[in-house]
């Protein structure tokens, strides 16, 4: 009785219905040659599959229920034919073309790169498993690489493309090699199962920027700061990431040679590197393999005696603009969070089979996407058609009260250094009045400004 209303509660999920019918319609998975001859349709079983987190059911629960079996399922994520990362871009764009009208011209669209572990601890014989390490923890594990390509305009993330990662070197892979027909859609996508994540990263950068997705800047962390890979990405896109403090990673100015180190000490050398926001200075310098560069350097703020450098290709824009773009680029570890913990990625699929972990993947990347799309229909006031699309204002990436909250903040901090003790404290109480003031004129901010 109980799996019969699970059942039900699948086929009743319409606001799901609607997702497919406006972004993932049966002509688009046709598109991508995902199509049966005979037996449940192609949408129904997507449908279920994307229905299960929301349901609490798993693929071995369809084993003697009314709807499809279990082998139909596993059938269906082994089809070598499917093209799943066409699926992906598909509706990846369709949404992000329906997001860019929402947001205006200033805005940042950057285009994020990272991976993550992805742990089959447990298992022996996947196809492709290898002996993987993690740098966050420090220790080996079972698995995969999940390398991920992602749009994101500071709202909402979306996943455009993605490769499966076993361990590069043969004698560290446990797991059997899939025997795949290389003239299929999988098994062309298993040639990059041994690549390195530094070469398929440009390779995905040059598939966002054949598709004209409407991107800015590309971002990634210091892992991916390598002056090769800078200087193949900065051919489609200007590229901001943080800077690794590497010995071997030099920086030309003035005529002279450095490290970063080194450069960090002729920043601070300067008298006007002794204020105290989280800026300390930028300079303009040219990184030996990858050309010239803005480099900003920032203090940690989980500690203050310590010090973290970005670096920017576009050499007009200014340090605050620079921190602002990278700062995007924590979306991607949220969507890593969230698909981990509940969308399935990690302990739904036990599949052995390389191109069933892909298509399981992709399939996992649609579910973030529906509810990144569903979540910005509630949140932002300009998906509502018509005349009050003029009348709301764009988004926000910051309240008003927040930004004079940090304005106050940062008067107080100046005004510690320079007042003593009693007229500190009466700068404190005029800052209080002032933000109580703030918020109570919230809802009226913009006639306030003016």
């Amino acid at each position: 009785m109980n799996q019969k209303l699970s059942i039900f509660s699948i086929n009743n999920t319409r606001w799901i219905s609607a997702w497919m019918g406006r972004f993932c319609s049966s002509k688009m998975l046709k598109a991508a040659n995902i199509r049966k001859s005979r037996g449940t349709s192609v949408a129904q079983v997507m449908k279920v599959l994307l229905s299960l987190p929301f349901c609490s059911l798993d693929i071995w629960e369809f084993a003697r229920s009314e709807g499809p079996c279990r082998d139909t399922f596993y059938r269906f994520l082994s089809k070598l034919s499917y093209n799943w990362r066409g699926l992906l871009a598909g509706v990846s764009m369709k949404i992000i073309r329906e997001l860019h009208g929402l947001t205006g011209p200033r805005t940042d669209r950057v285009l994020i790169l990272d991976d993550s572990p992805w742990k089959r601890d447990r298992s022996k014989t996947v196809e492709y498993l290898g002996r993987q390490y993690d740098h966050s923890q420090g220790v080996y594990y079972r698995g995969f690489r999940l390398l991920t390509a992602g749009w994101s305009d500071g709202h909402s993330f979306l996943p455009l493309d993605l490769a499966l990662l076993t361990n590069a070197q043969a004698h560290k892979r446990l797991g059997p090699d899939p025997s795949l027909d290389r003239r299929t859609h999988t098994g062309k996508r298993s040639r990059e199962a041994t690549c390195k994540a530094s070469e398929l990263t440009p390779v995905m950068v040059r598939r966002a920027h054949d598709q004209d997705l409407p991107i800015d800047y590309v971002v990634f962390d210091s892992w991916y700061a390598q002056p090769g890979l800078i200087a193949r990405i900065r051919e489609h896109f200007p590229v901001v990431c943080m800077l690794k403090n590497h010995p071997h990673y030099l920086y030309g100015h003035g005529g002279r040679i450095y490290t970063l180190e080194r450069l960090y000490g002729k920043v601070t050398a300067r008298k006007h590197s002794h204020r105290q926001g989280p800026i300390i200075g930028s300079i303009k310098v040219r990184m030996l393999g990858a050309g010239s560069l803005r480099v900003v350097f920032v203090r940690d703020r989980r500690d203050k005696t310590r010090w973290l450098a970005l670096g920017s290709t576009d050499l007009e824009i200014t340090p605050e603009h620079i921190c602002r773009i990278y700062a995007k680029r924590w979306a991607i570890e949220v969507f890593f969070k969230q698909t981990k913990q509940h969308l399935g990625l990690v302990g739904q699929f036990q599949g052995r089979a390389y191109p069933a972990c892909l298509a399981f993947i992709s399939i996992v990347f649609l579910r973030y996407m529906m509810l990144a799309y569903y979540q910005r229909q509630l949140q932002d006031e300009r998906t509502i058609p018509g005349l009050f699309y003029a009348a709301c204002r764009e988004l926000q990436a910051i309240s008003l009260v927040c930004c004079f909250q940090i304005i106050l903040t940062e008067a107080l901090i100046i005004l510690s250094h320079s007042l003593n003790a009693a007229s500190f404290e009466a700068a404190c109480s005029i800052c209080g009045i002032i933000e109580q003031f703030t918020e109570h004129f919230q809802d009226n901010s913009l006639s306030f400004i003016t």
